[in-house]
C-alpha cells in the first residue's frame, strides 16, 4: 500500500501488469506495463526526494511513480525462458538495487544516480 492506494502486481494485458486501486472505493486509479509478470514483490524506495515503485518483471527492471504509474526508468533484464527464474524481491542498500535470479541465471546491480 502507498498512501491511499493498493498497488497490485496483477499481470493483466494490455498495460495492466501493475494496477493501483483506491483503498476506500476499490476503483482503479492507474495501470501500467505490458511486461511478462514474475514472482517478485515490488518495493517502494525514496531517492532524491521522490518515491519510486521498483517493479522487476520477466522483461525488465522498471521504476514507476507510485501515485500515477508513470514509467520513470526501465532497464531491460529478461529472465529468459521461465519468469520463475526471477523470484527474489529487489534489495536496496547504499543507493544500489540488487536483483538476483535463480538457476544460475545471473544477477544485476543498479546504482541510482545521486542527482536524479
Amino acid at each position: 500500500m502507498e498512501e491511499d492506494l493498493l498497488i497490485a502486481h496483477v499481470g493483466g494485458k494490455p498495460d495492466a501488469m501493475m494496477v493501483a486501486f483506491d483503498r476506500k472505493t476499490g476503483s482503479e486509479r492507474w495501470r501500467s506495463l505490458s511486461d511478462r509478470p514474475a514472482y517478485i514483490t515490488p518495493i517502494i524506495v525514496d531517492h532524491v526526494g521522490e518515491r519510486q515503485l521498483i517493479v522487476w518483471t520477466g522483461d525488465a527492471v522498471n521504476s514507476l511513480s507510485p501515485q500515477t504509474g508513470k514509467l520513470l526508468l526501465r532497464e531491460t533484464y529478461e529472465s529468459g525462458w521461465d519468469v520463475a527464474q526471477a523470484i527474489a524481491s529487489p534489495v536496496l542498500n547504499n543507493g544500489r538495487l540488487l536483483f538476483v535470479m535463480g538457476w544460475s541465471r545471473g544477477s544485476l546491480m543498479l546504482k541510482f544516480d545521486s542527482d536524479r
